[in-house]
């Protein structure tokens, strides 16, 4: 018998009936006679990238009877499924709960929220697919309910927190370099140690007005030089840009970001609140800025970037 860790830090009953409630109706299948399941997962497409480790969470609750066998039922690919890990929730957690490799448990209980692990395969082919498990629970009355919880498979990481990237207008000083693979921006001191991962600079104009450029043009060496910079544009990586007028940051996918159209790219784009910024490195990854000018007047970004390039483009001539 394999044993599971039972999760310790707890849920309290009100947060997981709000959760529940969260989850659309859609979302539980075959509530059927004393067997009721529900997902736990409160947006309606949940992404993962190949090679990631994901968790098909998901409740199951029974009246006047108790739960004793929780099974897979489909699944839509050969997962690696970290079964070691599987994680029990929604128990007395003083008992021990284990379940066998039938899905037996160890012991009876009224409702659980099961969490099972498993790796997503590390195969390119595989995204845009949709990947699933389905689970089948009994009580010990023969009454029975099933879900099945999904993973659409993407080529591209989002960042939602907020990251500055700016360079104070005249001066040296700000973080004005920007990592989309890492999601880290650099200053003027530190840059020097991580030009083969910047895609991104940053320039403020002395009329205030902000700019992302291509940090391999010969523009962005004149202009930080102007500042006072020591700075090398042949040293940089090259990346082009392109405006997205009325594109929604929030839905941008795997599509959006491929069929994005840079015949007319720029290596300088001035950016304002609310502006969305296309761009694509010398490597072919795709990404997209979400802009915000914050009340300190220098912008904000989050991201998103591919994480495999989808199109090898030529920069050798960018720098003349």
């Amino acid at each position: 018998m394999m044993k599971m860790n039972i999760l310790k830090n707890g849920f309290q009953a009100l947060i997981i009936m709000s959760l529940m409630v969260a989850c659309s109706l859609g979302d539980v299948l075959e509530p059927s006679d004393g067997v009721s399941m529900a997902l736990m997962e409160t947006v309606d497409t949940v992404v993962a990238l190949p090679g990631d480790t994901i968790s098909f969470k998901f409740i199951a609750s029974t009246n006047g009877a108790a739960l004793r066998r929780i099974e897979i039922v489909e699944k839509s690919h050969d997962f690696n499924e970290l079964k070691d890990s599987i994680r029990f929730a929604l128990v007395d957690e003083t008992l021990e709960l284990t379940v066998d490799e039938e899905g037996y448990l160890s012991r009876p209980v009224s409702s659980v929220m099961m969490i099972y692990p498993v790796i997503v395969p590390n195969d390119k082919t595989i995204v845009g697919e949709v990947l699933s498990m389905a689970f089948k629970a009994y009580n010990d009355k023969g009454k029975s309910g099933s879900i099945k919880s999904s993973f659409k498979i993407v080529n591209y990481v989002r960042n939602t927190s907020w990251l500055w990237l700016y360079k104070l207008a005249g001066k040296t000083q700000g973080s004005m370099f920007f990592n989309p693979a890492k999601y880290k921006v650099y200053s003027n001191s530190s840059f020097g140690t991580h030009k083969d991962e910047i895609d991104v600079a940053a320039y403020t104009a002395s009329d205030g007005k902000h700019y992302f450029l291509n940090p391999a043009h010969k523009e962005t060496q004149a202009l930080y030089v102007a500042d006072g910079m020591d700075y090398d544009a042949s040293t940089m990586r090259a990346t082009k840009f392109i405006p997205l007028d009325n594109v929604n940051f929030d839905l941008v996918g795997d599509t959006e970001l491929e069929q994005m159209d840079f015949s007319k790219a720029m290596d300088k784009v001035e950016v304002t609140t609310g502006s969305v910024i296309g761009f694509e490195n010398q490597d072919g990854r795709r990404g997209i800025l979400n802009v915000k000018i914050s009340s300190s007047i220098y912008p904000t970004i989050q991201c998103k970037f591919q994480a495999v390039a989808k199109n090898k483009n030529d920069f050798n001539s960018q720098i003349s």
